[in-house]
């Protein structure tokens, strides 16, 4: 069986606090977009097997698709295995929640292979075992996530259809080492409701102002980054409408209005950034 497993975007992220085990609490709005990762899922007799088309993928227990596939084999006493090839569009490291995007696909076809019957609530207390973006990676839309990513409200008008221009540097940052740099500067004055409202009303210059990552203030500021901001200056000089970095980075994006404004974009930055896409929100 095959799955499309989508990536996504953050037209928010805050970071507002800690819980008592030590995971930070979250306030987002997250975004499925149109670049996606296909997943095959087969059985096999025992354990599990996975291949990829990409050499970058690690394709052992570090790979989070591998843990999605053995938490649900342990889960259910599952005697058989699994065979799992990815064939990886989305980029690696990118904020995107490629990772997660993948856990979330087997996770679906796992349970529809071995016909597990699991309703939606029982998939999302599997998905946050394996990561805070997975149980939003089940679903498609626009959401706010909170908690660890686990309380999940769709925004019902949704922000379907619109123009994003991806671009994503060279370096990546790990998603721990970038939390452990927030160091108790939670934020407290959100901007989450008026940017709901904007969405709602698919005003795009409203969106612009209320769309905040803390994360992109701790890469360009802690750790010098400053390509991030640049590759945000450009975006508008290029003409979008709004532009953010996506999760924990370094992916940056820019939201626009006019198809040949974007595909005017796509090329110039592609001159220095081969892994540039212009994709659509779903």
């Amino acid at each position: 069986m095959e799955i499309k497993t989508f990536a996504k975007i953050n037209l928010s992220l805050y970071v507002v606090g800690k819980t008592d085990n030590g995971y930070h609490k979250l306030d987002m709005i997250m975004q499925t977009i149109s670049l996606y990762d296909t997943i095959y899922v087969s059985k096999r007799e025992k354990g599990i097997k996975i291949s990829a088309n990409n050499p970058e993928i690690p394709l052992g227990p570090d790979n989070i698709a591998y843990k999605a596939a053995d938490l649900m084999l342990r889960s259910f006493n599952l005697s058989s295995g699994v065979n799992i090839h990815i064939e990886k569009n989305i980029p690696i490291g990118a904020g995107l929640a490629g990772g997660s995007t993948n856990a979330a696909g087997v996770i679906k076809l796992i349970n529809e292979i071995y016909n597990l019957k699991l309703k939606e609530k029982d998939l999302d207390k599997l998905a946050l075992k394996l990561g805070a973006d997975v149980p939003f990676c089940l679903r498609q839309g626009t959401y706010e996530a909170k908690g660890i990513g686990e309380i999940l409200t769709p925004i019902e008008a949704g922000f379907k259809n619109q123009l994003i221009l991806l671009v994503k540097p060279e370096f990546s940052i790990s998603t721990k080492e970038t939390f452990s740099k927030v160091q108790g500067r939670f934020s407290k004055d959100l901007k989450t409701d008026k940017l709901i409202k904007a969405i709602k009303n698919k005003d795009i210059e409203s969106m612009n102002k209320n769309m905040e990552n803390d994360l992109e203030k701790i890469i360009v500021e802690d750790f010098g980054f400053k390509e991030i901001k640049e590759i945000k200056e450009r975006l508008y000089s290029l003409g979008a409408k709004a532009a953010l970095m996506s999760g924990s980075g370094p992916t940056v994006y820019g939201i626009f209005d006019e198809k040949k404004l974007a595909l005017m974009a796509e090329n110039e930055f592609r001159k220095k950034y081969k892994e540039t896409f212009l994709v659509y929100t779903l």
